[in-house]
């Protein structure tokens, strides 16, 4: 709990508006990474849900899916990109980082609603 809370702070502080060039409409919030990354694993198939996009596991939505400010977001083709990944909607992705209560986050963007949202920090295998 005392994690989350720190966590929630961190990334309050560290919120910054989407890179250059890209819109304030994106279907996902984007955050800038701090020095502490957290080692869940999130796997799944890659969804937009009510214009959102978030990660399928077995058949259950997960909540909001927060990408680092870094990434780049194609919506002609529904994909975006990820520490030089490419990663489309249908796709089979797997990210690490951590889930947070929407609650204890500071970040507003139409996508942060629900219980929890993950904050994608790596691709990882």
């Amino acid at each position: 709990m005392l994690a989350t809370a720190a966590w929630g702070l961190l990334v309050g502080c560290a919120v910054s508006p989407p890179p250059a060039g890209q819109t304030a409409d994106l279907p996902f919030p984007t955050f800038q990474r701090a020095d502490f990354a957290p080692e869940a694993r999130l796997a799944g198939t890659l969804v937009i849900e009510d214009g959102c996009l978030a990660v399928d596991v077995e058949n259950v939505i997960t909540a909001a899916v927060a990408l680092p400010e870094t990434v780049t977001w194609d919506p002609d083709a529904e994909t975006v990109t990820v520490d030089g990944a490419p990663f489309t909607v249908g796709d089979q992705v797997a990210f690490g980082g951590g889930s947070y209560e929407v609650s204890s986050i500071d970040l507003e963007h139409r996508c942060m609603r629900g219980d929890e949202v993950f904050f994608v920090h790596t691709v990882t295998d």
